[in-house]
């Protein structure tokens, strides 16, 4: 998944963060790009938000209930003008990606690539699209270690 689609609103991820599990995005306000928009299972958008950055991951609800979101992998490989940060999460015993490609040429990106190299934190809102509806499942903090974050081309 190419994550070159971006929204750059706090206040979707002011919402998205306040959200009880299993709570219902508005599809009012700033919330409607992500209505507007269609999604496909496995798709990753990254935010920026108040405190840094933040990644909507899309999927089923039944594929998430088996993706186990305790803990995650990482791998982060640049070639060229493009990072691709990844996660790996486990699911029914098998790896699941969650790839983040980005790409220098986009300022949003390399600002991006900037704050996950320094902070080595980010927070993924793991959300259902089912119905035309979209619920916030659960959510997590990762801490990308340091050797690997150190790796990161910008």
């Amino acid at each position: 998944m190419d994550s070159d689609i971006r929204i750059t609103t706090e206040e979707v991820e002011r919402i998205v963060g306040r959200l009880p599990q299993g709570g219902r995005l508005p599809q009012e306000g700033p919330c409607t790009i992500l209505y507007t928009k269609v999604y496909s299972p496995g798709d990753a958008i990254v935010l920026r938000g108040k405190r840094g950055y933040a990644v909507l991951f899309f999927d089923l609800e039944e594929e998430l209930q088996s993706l186990e979101t305790g803990r995650c992998g990482w791998h982060v490989e640049s070639q060229g003008f493009r990072t691709t940060v990844t996660m790996i999460f486990t699911q029914r015993g098998e790896p699941q990606a969650v790839n983040l490609s980005m790409h220098h040429s986009l300022e949003d990106n390399v600002r991006f690539l900037e704050f996950l190299k320094k902070k080595r934190r980010l927070t993924v809102y793991f959300l259902s699209i089912s119905g035309g509806e979209i619920r916030k499942f659960s959510s997590g903090n990762y801490r990308l270690p340091k050797e690997l974050a150190a790796s990161i081309a910008v």
